[in-house]
């Protein structure tokens, strides 16, 4: 996953700057198992990457388990966030949703509060199995603590 972001698919030069990059990267991120990956969400024992989060640079949010509050999933139309492809929903105030082309043809959602004032929201095609494995990792840490 970070090496897609550090490593562009298209052909290039490896420089000495970017084997000092991957190195330190390596040897600082903690490495995590992936539980669940799609085009989506990336989801490992301590952190939900949210894919396309952040408009227009298409950057994942990360979202440490330790950061979470809440854990919200919902039904999904039109007027709540359903026609809206990324960003904020003006009639789902709070509510930031990740870039998803076939939101359209979502029918669910899934929010995670971290304390600040706006959710990260996102849909993904297995919501359920999704929502499921966040909401299980999240009251594990929970209780870990």
């Amino acid at each position: 996953m970070l090496y897609q972001f550090l490593l562009p698919e298209s052909n290039y030069k490896m420089s000495n700057n970017l084997i000092i990059i991957i190195t330190i990267v390596e040897t600082i991120m903690p490495h995590f198992k992936v539980l669940y990956e799609d085009k989506d969400v990336l989801i490992n024992e301590g952190e939900i990457h949210i894919k396309y989060y952040f408009f227009p640079v298409c950057t994942p949010k990360i979202v440490p388990l330790k950061n979470i509050k809440n854990v919200e999933y919902a039904g999904l139309n039109h007027f709540e966030g359903g026609g809206k492809l990324w960003g904020m929903s003006a009639t789902k105030w709070g509510y930031w949703f990740a870039g998803d082309l076939k939101r359209l043809s979502r029918d669910h959602y899934i929010a995670i509060e971290t304390g600040s004032w706006v959710r990260k929201a996102f849909t993904t095609e297995n919501h359920r199995q999704v929502y499921e494995i966040i909401y299980k990792l999240w009251k594990d840490y929970q209780n870990q603590e």
